[in-house]
């Protein structure tokens, strides 16, 4: 991750408490855009990352009966992915970016790694 990305990331309210000596906590994340209808995540994936909506708007949608119910739409600041990995869950709904989005991504052993020693 390069360094504008870094400390745009650092500004999110939820890192903005990291000390300088913290920041390798974040560093290993990455960035990932995507389009307008682009699918980030599908129903039953396996738990594998934690993302946080840097820019755009992540819906998280549920099928009934073939019909889609947005659960919750992701804004910029907020995150995902927390729950089914602190439960080692899989997916419970699709992730589709409802607006060009720009979003933070850790791994999942980046995302314990992060847990465990940068609070």
């Amino acid at each position: 991750m390069n360094q504008e990305t870094l400390l745009s990331v650092r500004k999110l309210p939820l890192f903005s408490a990291l000390a300088d000596d913290q920041l390798d906590c974040i560093t290993p994340g990455e960035v990932l855009l995507l389009e307008a209808g682009q699918v980030l995540l599908e129903a039953g994936a396996p738990a594998e990352s934690f993302f946080v909506t840097l820019e755009g708007e992540i819906s998280v949608i549920k099928t009934y009966d073939r019909q889609e119910v947005v659960l919750g739409t992701s804004k910029p600041g907020m995150f995902m992915g927390e729950i089914s990995l602190l439960l080692d869950t899989k997916w419970e709904a699709t992730a589709r970016a409802s607006k060009p989005s720009r979003l933070f991504r850790l791994g999942k052993a980046d995302f314990w790694r992060m847990v465990s020693t940068c609070h």
